[in-house]
């Protein structure tokens, strides 16, 4: 038995996608995610069709069935999975009730989509970067990614972090390289017809920032020494550590003329975007590399700078340091543990953090997890290890200060530069 949507019909652009993941997808079951899936409007039309769906909503009601009210009075909503038993496509068809930012599913789509989901006030607890970035990491390389984004036509939506014009999302996808952007275009204010918690004829006005974008394979991911930076290569090549030679490591865009600090922002998106699944891709480290004529070689003038970075990236609750520092203070960068490391060539040749390139600055994240797939059961025994080699080199490094102070090590015995002291307000070169 066929059942409706109490949010109305898809629009014909949605049969349109559908129909072009179908012709990419010919042998199987194309399969989609639908981000904000409400009752199950855009949900139920690609289950008839075969595709293999993921639907996923914060709304209990819409997804599970209740009674919602609006300025109709009550509404009795039957519910998305009421109306996938009852068109018998629960073997289509997979809900999940929650806030599609809990579940992440790197590359596991052949397309995905969203319409005016992020826009809701729900999210407006979300960055809408780091949003859009969770939506395109779950779809494959070579995969379609199609949003629908409201634009701020009705007053409610004005100001909105998450509802900006259309200039943001044109902006925000130059900086996604691992995308092809095939299709983007704002529509005029179009009439929509009452539908449930609207229950009037009322206006939107709608773009499409990749109605069809392709996912591409991520040009800024290394797996070989040779695509790493030359000054990053020497630290690799000259490390003791024997697990380095095989790391994954992703280098961020360079840093252009604007000041270190809205490059920080620029590049900050990116930093939680690979970090937060580092664990599904294996990533080691996230790596950034500064000009020694920007920001300074010395511990003393690297302390403001790597403050605004981990101002910028850091989780709320890690954002700022105890005083004294804690030796339980861990950095938490979307929601996993990083270590930091800053490389520069003032440390000199006998120092564990020693980058012969007399040039460049480099800093180093670490996603902990990286430690864990990466070293045996017994990981002490081996970190023990490591720091022989070290020592035995002349190379010996401190492990009894707490962690803070280990990002930024002294040169010597002197204490360690207290960058947890800056802002980026403090950063402006």
């Amino acid at each position: 038995m066929k059942t409706s949507s109490l949010w109305g019909q898809p629009q014909s652009r949605y049969y349109s996608y559908l129909a072009r993941i179908e012709a990419a997808e010919a042998t199987k079951a194309p399969a989609l995610a639908v981000i904000g899936c409400a009752d199950g409007k855009y949900v139920l039309p690609a289950a008839r069709k075969g595709f293999d769906v993921w639907a996923v909503d914060v709304d209990d009601i819409a997804v599970n069935g209740g009674v919602k009210e609006d300025a109709s009075g009550e509404v009795q909503v039957p519910g998305l999975v009421s109306r996938v038993k009852q068109e018998n496509l629960s073997d289509r068809v997979e809900v999940t009730c929650g806030d599609f930012m809990d579940f992440p599913r790197p590359g596991r789509y052949d397309a995905v989509f969203t319409s005016g989901a992020l826009q809701y006030s729900f999210n407006s607890r979300h960055r809408l970067a780091s949003m859009v970035d969770a939506v395109c990491d779950l779809v494959r390389v070579d995969g379609l990614v199609y949003f629908d984004y409201m634009l701020p036509l009705e007053k409610k939506y004005k100001g909105r972090e998450n509802c900006p014009e259309a200039q943001w999302w044109k902006d925000h996808f130059a900086g996604r390289p691992d995308f092809q952007v095939l299709h983007h275009r704002v529509l005029p204010p179009v009439l929509d017809k009452a539908h449930i918690e609207f229950p009037v004829d009322h206006y939107h006005q709608w773009g499409t920032p990749p109605r069809a974008a392709v996912r591409m394979r991520p040009p800024m991911d290394v797996t070989t020494s040779q695509q790493h930076p030359p000054g990053f290569e020497e630290i690799i090549e000259s490390t003791l550590c024997p697990y380095a030679r095989k790391a994954l490591v992703h280098v961020l865009p360079s840093l252009g003329d604007e000041p270190v600090d809205a490059y920080f922002r620029r590049i900050a998106p990116e930093t939680h975007r690979r970090v937060g699944r580092a664990e599904a891709d294996g990533t080691d480290a996230v790596v950034t590399e500064l000009p020694v004529e920007r920001v300074g070689s010395t511990p003393e003038e690297l302390a403001p700078v790597l403050g605004a970075w981990i101002r910028e990236i850091a989780d709320a609750d890690s954002a700022y340091l105890p005083d004294p520092v804690h030796t339980r203070w861990r950095l938490k960068v979307a929601g996993s543990d990083v270590f930091v490391a800053v490389f520069t060539p003032d440390f000199g040749k006998r120092h564990a953090r020693y980058t012969p390139d007399t040039g460049k600055v480099y800093i180093v994240l670490q996603p902990d997890s990286s430690f864990h797939h990466r070293l045996p059961d017994d990981s002490s025994r081996v970190r023990r290890s490591i720091r022989r080699r070290f020592a035995r080199a002349g190379r010996e490094y401190d492990t009894t200060r707490p962690e803070a102070e280990r990002f930024l090590p002294p040169r010597g015995d002197e204490e360690p530069a207290a960058w947890w002291e800056y802002s980026s307000k403090e950063v402006c070169r």
